[in-house]
């Protein structure tokens, strides 16, 4: 495998690592929907792609392209990464509601 691959293994493997932290951060928290919506929020944070500019083919998490395109690069492009995660953002929030409406229906 190349080294590109191993890192997305890298990013994969970091959810179960992220999804452990918001579980341990908000465990006194009794909001179970909110809960559930801030770990699905959590794993499309981390591995939505984002094109890496200046290297076409190459593609990142997304909120590590806007972190470093807008912190570090003197003429960065963050927008395409921001457009990208406020997308993945708005559709992970829209079908989180989507299924806690079909499931009150249900009940």
């Amino acid at each position: 495998m190349t080294p590109y691959g191993w890192a997305w293994v890298i990013v994969v493997a970091m959810v179960p690592l992220g999804l452990f932290t918001l579980a341990h951060l908000t465990r006194g928290v009794n909001l179970p929907r909110s809960k559930r919506v801030a770990a699905l929020l959590i794993v499309v944070w981390l591995v939505l792609p984002a094109p890496v500019p200046g290297y076409p083919g190459h593609y990142a998490p997304a909120f590590l392209v806007l972190t470093f395109e807008w912190l570090f690069q003197n003429p960065g492009e963050p927008r395409t990464a921001a457009l990208i995660l406020a997308a993945g953002t708005v559709v992970a929030v829209g079908l989180a509601l989507l299924a806690f409406t079909l499931g009150r229906r249900r009940r």
